[in-house]
């Protein structure tokens, strides 16, 4: 049963009927209007929730992009630091074998001069023994 038939059942005069049903729109038609606000104001907030989320999320992701391009660039430079230690190294090991190299060819000369320095001294000896015709003391 709707609404006027149960106002006309009371015997309520159409004019208070009408106010009535007037009275009863504009509160349903105020109560749909608010609640339509509501859900538009629901609505903006579940937008502006999503739009922070995901400015948050990009905030993360740049900030994660900026520690592994840091990372990237630490382990880049550990490795160029380790790649010059081990030239340094390989350098002074190059410059230990030629200096050892050096030293070794030294030795040979001495050690070569020393000895042709005994020869011609034992040849000079034996040639000043020849020539005087005497024993050297040796």
């Amino acid at each position: 049963m709707d609404l006027q038939c149960t106002l006309h059942k009371y015997r309520i005069s159409c004019r208070l009927r009408t106010a009535l049903l007037h009275a009863l729109v504009t509160i349903l038609v105020s109560f749909l209007c608010r609640e339509r606000q509501n859900q538009e104001a629901r609505e903006l907030e579940k937008q502006h929730k999503e739009r922070e989320k995901e400015r948050e999320r990009a905030e993360r992701e740049r900030q994660e992009r900026e520690k592994l391009e840091r990372e990237r660039q630490e382990r880049q430079e550990r490795e160029k630091m380790e790649r010059e230690r081990q030239e340094r190294i390989e350098q002074e090991r190059q410059d230990q074998e030629k200096q050892r190299a050096a030293q070794a060819v030294h030795q040979h000369f001495e050690e070569s001069l020393r000895l042709a320095q005994q020869r011609v001294s034992a040849h000079v000896w034996r040639l000043a023994y020849r020539s005087k015709g005497e024993p050297l003391n040796s």
